[in-house]
């Protein structure tokens, strides 16, 4: 039981420590959800400006 309790505490700090190297790294979940917002609107526009012609 200990083990596990030492197992799961080092875990959930490699994981903390992973994502701030990330967003040191200049890597950000934000980022990311943004980029891929702005590639569908404009991926809609493109397929809407073509539908026009």
């Amino acid at each position: 039981m200990a083990t596990r309790g030492l197992i799961d505490l080092m875990s959930g700090f490699m994981y903390a420590y992973q994502n701030s190297a990330r967003r040191s790294m200049g890597f950000s979940l934000m980022k990311v959800r943004l980029l891929v917002a702005i590639n569908e609107v404009l991926a809609v526009k493109d397929l809407n400006f073509v539908e026009c012609f």
